[in-house]
């Protein structure tokens, strides 16, 4: 099933799934959840979540949220936030989570609405500040000023 996803076979993956694939399976090095998010394949990632994926199923340090926050997929933020995952997941080992990692990639519908959902804005260990000093650094202007509303000096 994690080939099927990587390489954008909706079809045939949400085939597995419906003859018993492992929606949970993580004998490889990450989950269908994690892929399907990382791809943009929402129909996949609302297939999988339907047939019991774990929302916030962690796996090398990250989830399907950081994942989707990462590559700017504002649609699979919305579903996973609305199933139950954990906004403020940050990782045991740098400390990324979903705002931050959507901070770094500059994408502002996704960082708006995490702000939105109450996202945590305080300062991050491996950056050694805030969205609103990484957005800074990066010359995201845009995302600046809407972090500026948000974010306590």
């Amino acid at each position: 099933m994690i080939e099927a996803i990587s390489n954008h076979h909706d079809a045939i993956a949400i085939y597995l799934i419906e003859h018993g694939a492992q929606v949970n399976n993580f004998d490889s090095y990450i989950s269908p959840l994690i892929i399907a998010s990382k791809q943009g394949l929402e129909n996949v990632v609302k297939y999988l979540v339907a047939h019991g994926a774990i929302v916030d199923a962690k796996k090398y340090d990250t989830t399907a949220l950081k994942t989707a926050s990462e590559q700017g997929h504002l649609s699979i933020v919305q579903f996973l936030i609305e199933s139950g995952a954990n906004i403020n997941y940050n990782g045991y080992y740098n400390g990324d989570t979903p705002i931050m990692l959507a901070t770094i990639h500059n994408h502002y519908d996704v960082v708006k609405y995490l702000l939105q959902q109450g996202a945590d804005t305080s300062e991050h260990k491996a950056y050694k500040g805030s969205v609103l000093s990484v957005a800074y650094h990066y010359g995201y202007v845009r995302l600046y000023r809407l972090l500026k509303n948000y974010v306590k000096n």
